[in-house]
């Protein structure tokens, strides 16, 4: 039998966009189905189906985590969520299949991200001896451990560009029924702020779409069929018009830097040139027919009075705006509990309880817990000192397994790994730079597929220097090596 380590330059077999639609397809007809069985008989149906496939095919439980991510809030019937589900059946069938088959633990353990993450998950459930409310502390260990788990699986199995370029095109293809629905609520519905519903609320929805654009553009550069350059071509104009639908201001800003960065970083490959002119036409076309412009230059005309209400938070002159109001209210609870913070999740109820009380500039009376709007500033007032640096920790190892990629990648024969390396970076910048002060991301799936991208690409880049080395005449002790184990999981 092949193993995983024979199968890293293969491609994968399964035709990728019929996998992604069936996936997309069947999530949806089971939520149907459910009016008419009852939805415990069809989860229950669907999860060992689920469970038979994962365990004889590892792959397949991939395709289908990440294929649920961009429309996760769309699967949800009758108060049960269809993405979590599959989650639970396939981190079932991978945890039953390692043991079943005795399969090396290696990828998982090995490097930074493993014991950094079981860290950062010990301190959450630590804050439960000083945290006033611990039922939300629990609920957010769950929550966090789900996340955890998600990334590892990834690690664990997708251990070759093959599997890197699945989970991709599974990314663009969810993402692009995500816009679709986006755009059917802003065109045929008339709302006057799209998104709601799709891979969240609005402004979750907008930065889904915002952070998987750069892999629209990964495909457009990595070749392949016309097909998939076509879906490349039209992957910008669909998430522009789609993003700009939502009038989530932030991504507003971050969505047109976004793109010019990677136009440019796409006209080197003299193979995509063409291709950036259909994107372009596409784009000048999507723009003009079905952008509500009137309704973005009036949400546009509010963003320079709400950053300066945002950033300068202890001018007294300024007005402070909500956003900026509850990470000033975080800012003092960090200061109040500096090491330990007050639990994990508790914020939100010092927030209402206390600190709103305390500290002027609130806009109104806010008689539910609240959510601080951002992941650095929410960990520190949750967790202290220790929580925050733990979650850096947690992005730097992912940044460093990025950066190693791209400059080893950058070495090797071919530079294969270089596009998807820059891909999966810019991605990870937009969340360690721009997300992490304006959401609270770390319980957003999406960037812990990222940070399990970034950690195989660095492993990657690191085998296949070893090899390059290894196979010149007369060669000693790879100047490459990093450590990394080199797996050897059977493969069905």
């Amino acid at each position: 039998m092949p193993t995983l380590t024979d199968l890293h330059d293969s491609r994968v077999p399964a035709p990728v966009a019929v996998v992604g639609l069936l996936v997309i397809a069947a999530a949806v007809g089971f939520g149907f189905a459910a009016g008419s069985l009852g939805w415990y008989v069809i989860l229950a149906i669907g999860a060992l189906t689920i469970v038979a496939a994962v365990f004889y095919q590892p792959l397949f439980g991939i395709v289908l985590l990440v294929a649920t991510i961009p429309i996760e809030n769309m699967l949800v019937f009758s108060g049960l969520g269809t993405g979590r589900a599959i989650g639970m059946a396939v981190f079932g069938a991978w945890f039953v299949r390692k043991i079943v088959y005795r399969e090396s633990w290696r990828n998982v353990v090995t490097g930074g991200f493993f014991p950094i993450s079981i860290g950062f998950l010990v301190w959450v459930l630590l804050s439960l001896l000083w945290a006033e409310h611990p039922t939300v502390v629990k609920s957010g260990f769950v929550r966090l451990s789900q996340m955890v788990v998600l990334a590892l699986i990834i690690i664990d199995l997708a251990d070759s560009r093959a599997k890197l370029d699945l989970i991709a095109k599974t990314l663009v293809l969810a993402t692009l029924a995500a816009a679709s629905v986006t755009l059917y609520q802003s065109q045929i519905l008339g709302v006057r702020r799209a998104g709601n519903d799709v891979a969240g609320g609005i402004n979750e929805t907008a930065v889904l779409l915002v952070t998987v654009l750069p892999l629209g553009f990964y495909v457009l550069r990595s070749g392949g069929s016309v097909l998939w350059r076509i879906a490349g071509a039209l992957f910008l104009p669909v998430i522009a018009v789609s993003v700009l639908a939502t009038l989530s201001r932030m991504n507003m800003i971050l969505l047109p830097v976004v793109a010019l960065l990677l136009f440019l970083i796409t006209f080197r490959e003299r193979s995509a040139r063409g291709w950036l002119v259909v994107l372009a036409v596409a784009s000048v076309v999507g723009a003009t027919l079905f952008t509500p412009w009137d309704k973005v230059r009036e949400r546009a005309a509010t963003i320079d009075t709400y950053l300066q209400g945002t950033i300068n938070l202890e001018d007294e002159q300024t007005d402070t705006s909500p956003r900026g109001y509850h990470l000033l209210v975080g800012l003092q609870i960090a200061r109040d509990h500096p090491l330990r913070g007050v639990g994990y999740g508790n914020y939100g109820y010092y927030f209402r309880d206390v600190y709103q009380f305390q500290i002027p500039g609130a806009t109104k009376l806010y008689t539910s817990p609240r959510n601080p709007h951002s992941a650095y500033i929410g960990i520190l007032a949750d967790l202290g000192a220790v929580g925050l640096s733990l979650w850096v920790g947690l992005l730097g190892v992912a940044v460093i397994g990025v950066v190693r990629a791209w400059r080893l990648g950058r070495r090797l024969p071919g530079r294969q790994l270089v596009p998807l390396a820059e891909t999966v970076g810019l991605m990870l910048a937009l969340h360690v730079f721009a997300y992490g002060f304006y959401t609270s991301h770390q319980v957003e799936k999406l960037l812990w597929v990222i940070m399990a991208m970034s950690v195989v690409l660095g492993r990657l880049a690191a085998r296949e220097a070893v090899e390059s080395e290894t196979q010149r005449p007369g060669f000693g002790p790879s100047k490459f090596d990093t450590g990394y184990a080199r797996p050897e999981l059977t493969v069905l």
